[in-house]
Formats: structure tokens, sequence, C-alpha cells
């Protein structure tokens, strides 16, 4: 399984070019991802015996994923949607959301999504 942040909605910052019906964007966190990592040094200082079942962030992947099928388990929330009042005040947003996502993700009880049959290998059925 790969780490992912989603977003379900209309895209509601971009007016007049709002989604008619919900859409869901999903943004694949790889080591490259662009990401704010809040100040987490206590958080982490308590989590230390977890560090090894963590879910490693995929290193790269190439291309995209348009009209592919993907599974995608949602498996925590992080915030509503919202409207920014600019562009680069949603790009920041995204970068603090892949952080918290990436960040969430590595903790319980989500570290253990990866075991679900949902995610495994096997195809659909």
């Amino acid at each position: 399984p790969i780490k992912a942040v989603v977003n379900v909605g209309y895209s509601p910052t971009f007016e007049g070019k709002e989604n008619k019906e919900k859409i869901v964007e999903a943004h694949l966190i790889t080591e490259s991802s662009p990401m704010n990592k809040e100040d987490r040094a206590a958080a982490e200082a308590e989590s230390e015996e977890s560090s090894e079942a963590t879910i490693a962030a995929a290193t790269e992947i190439e291309g995209d994923f348009y009209n592919e099928t993907m599974r995608l388990q949602l498996i925590g929330y992080l915030r509503p949607e919202q409207k920014f009042d600019s562009f680069p005040d949603l790009i920041a947003q995204i970068h603090r959301d892949i952080g918290n996502a990436d960040w969430a993700l590595d903790e319980m009880p989500y570290v253990f999504s990866k075991e679900d049959e949902f995610v495994k290998d096997g195809g659909l059925e």
C-alpha cells in the first residue's frame, strides 16, 4: 500500500469552476512529496516504539493514474473542505495536509491498515 492524502469534494477555491458533482482527488505520498511537518517532537518521542511498524513512503511513482482503476481506503479525517482566498494559500494547506497525513498514517491504529484485505494485492473481486 501507498500512503495518500485525499480530497472528496467540489474544489470550492476555483470560483466559477467548482465541480458539479463530488470528486475524489488522491495525492500519493512519496519521499519527494512537498510537505510541511508541524512540530511533532513530543509526539514522536512518545511513539518511538512504533517506528519499526511504520508504512514507508513510496520512493517515486512514474506517470499518472488518469482513467485507471485505483483502490483507496479512507481511514482517517484531517479537516473539512474549504475555500481559500488564493491559490498559494490552497497549496500551503495541501502541503500541511500531506505532512499531517504522512505522520498520522504511521501512528496507531492506522499503521495496521496495510494488513487490511482491501488493500492487499490480489485484484478486484
